[in-house]
């Protein structure tokens, strides 16, 4: 599991390379807008509502007003 983190773009493009190729991870905490709509259009995105219906524990520890 890579948990890395970085101040500059080089994690955003990474990401959207991996999603261009086919490598997008399981579970990705990512930036919202303009930066996740073509992820989003392509159809690979589940919402947390989506996913609480079959796990209803999932991100409970999480501020829900902090997700969009």
């Amino acid at each position: 599991m890579d948990m890395s983190a970085t101040a500059d773009d080089t994690f955003k493009v990474r990401v959207i390379t991996d999603f261009e190729t086919g490598s997008e991870p399981d579970v990705l905490f990512f930036f919202n807008g303009s930066d996740s709509n073509n992820f989003i259009d392509a159809g690979k995105v589940v919402s947390i509502e989506d996913i609480r219906a079959e796990y209803p524990d999932y991100a409970s520890n999480l501020d829900d007003g902090r997700i969009p």
